[in-house]
């Protein structure tokens, strides 16, 4: 298991979802969800290892 962890600023979590999405291995499937507590978590399996991503972000 591997984990990551990525802090951002953005007034559009969306948005920060797409760009960090954009910058990951398209050949992965990925999955998310939104806590209440303005973060998303990412994981997808590789051959290798489960990553588990954290993204948090806070509004400005």
């Amino acid at each position: 298991m591997v984990l990551h962890e990525i802090n951002y600023d953005a007034n559009v979590p969306d948005m920060v979802l797409h760009v960090n999405h954009k910058s990951m291995p398209t050949s992965q499937t990925w999955s998310y969800t939104k806590t209440h507590i303005g973060s998303y978590v990412m994981t997808y399996s590789s051959s290798k290892a489960i990553h588990f991503i954290l993204i948090t972000y806070k509004h400005k």
